[in-house]
């Protein structure tokens, strides 16, 4: 155990430095894009969440390969990331030592990610392949990933980035030349040119194949790990969703949240399954996202109608500051009522047993808040637990 859990520190250390390596490198050339967007950055930080959470479940649960999934994933992102960084900055003039090696290093690192990705898709959240389908998806994988492996290695070209020089004109800026001197060999060439079609005939489909699998699984589960896989389904669908909101205009912005939800909180939601840390609050999360989701939706309503449409539309001689004013009020004065209602409403549709079980608990608060008959008060209480939490058994222990 003491040597597992050594081995996943070492392997958590040398995946943080390499995307901490990333993110600076990232800053130190970002002159040489257009423009320095978050997005830039949002890998580098997931390696960082994902070899967090890999060192995480590989402590907290030694056999889960799920934990050794996400920590080769997140060295190989960091890889790939720092290595094509490092040689950028040497290419422009900085004089790094070995950016070649850096160069294909990345270009080596880069069949892993989708592999790795398949591989968590299969394992989650057990870290086990019970059935033969998901076994045979992981050989494929593994063959798709060796066939990538080799293709890179025999066949990996001259590598170029397109940057922005200082004048401001784009130039392409050979960043290592090819890796092999014999890759132009027939032969070898041949073996490179068989292995890269090969890779691109398995990894892809079966990747598609493990997270279809992921979804049916999802429909069947029961009991925890229904749990397990609705914490991972809210991070994803919540991520997929803002990064369907920035495709409107005014909420542009969006795909740097969905982005950051996507890759930081994927991880954590997994975390959270694979632990079973506060793994029963997932339905809470959800009531509220959603309550929340749409008390925002209604205030938007609320100063926009306020503050854009009526002077527009009715008061245009009116100066606009006043309306902005009374819409500012106006939201304020709704959000609680409004909260109020809204939560109410989806406890209601969708959590039902949970807004009936509060409901009893208040109204027996209510009707004990000033007898102190203790005879009544314990029938009474047996049968709100009972109404609420329908277990088998309850007993009450009273200190004299």
């Amino acid at each position: 155990m003491k040597r597992v859990r050594a081995a996943a520190v070492a392997f958590w250390l040398v995946s943080g430095v390499l995307a901490v390596a990333g993110l600076v490198l990232l800053a130190a050339n970002r002159h040489t894009i257009a423009g320095d967007t978050v997005e830039r950055y949002l890998p580098s930080m997931a390696a960082i969440a994902f070899s967090t959470v890999g060192l995480l479940i590989v402590w907290a649960r030694a056999g889960n390969a799920v934990g050794w999934v996400m920590l080769s994933l997140a060295a190989a992102l960091s890889l790939n990331i720092a290595g094509s960084e490092y040689a950028l900055a040497s290419a422009l003039g900085s004089g790094l030592p070995v950016a070649d090696a850096a160069a294909h290093a990345q270009w080596l690192a880069n069949p892993i990610v989708l592999p790795a990705l398949g591989g968590l898709a299969l394992l989650f959240p057990s870290g086990e392949m019970r059935t033969l389908l998901a076994r045979a998806l992981a050989w494929l994988l593994s063959l798709g990933l060796v066939s990538a492996l080799v293709a890179s290695w025999f066949t990996a070209p001259a590598t170029w980035r397109t940057v922005l020089m200082p004048g401001g004109a784009p130039a392409a800026v050979e960043l290592a030349g090819p890796l092999l001197s014999f890759r132009d060999s027939e032969i070898l060439g041949g073996v490179g040119r068989i292995a890269n079609d090969t890779a691109f005939l398995l990894v892809a489909p079966t990747v598609l194949t493990a997270l279809l699998r992921l979804l049916v699984r999802f429909f069947r589960s029961t009991g925890v790990e229904r749990l397990q896989m609705k914490w991972l389904a809210y991070a994803l669908l919540l991520g997929s969703v803002l990064l369907l909101l920035s495709l409107i205009p005014p909420l542009a912005q969006a795909n740097e949240l969905g982005g950051a939800v996507l890759l930081i909180g994927g991880p954590t939601a997994i975390a959270v399954a694979v632990t079973k840390y506060r793994l029963y609050e997932i339905d809470r999360v959800i009531s509220r996202t959603l309550a929340y989701a749409l008390v925002t939706g209604v205030l938007a309503l609320v100063y926009v109608g306020g503050a854009v449409w009526l002077p527009g539309s009715m008061l245009p001689d009116e100066s606009p500051s006043v309306f902005v004013a009374a819409s500012t009020l106006a939201a304020a004065a709704v959000f609680r009522p409004v909260r109020r209602r809204i939560l109410e409403w989806v406890d209601r549709r969708f959590y039902r047993s949970r807004y009936d079980s509060a409901r009893i608990a208040e109204a027996f608060s209510h009707r004990w808040r000033d007898d102190s008959d203790v005879g009544r008060l314990l029938d009474d209480w047996m049968a709100t637990v009972d109404a609420a939490l329908r277990p088998v058994k309850a007993r009450v222990w009273m200190a004299p």
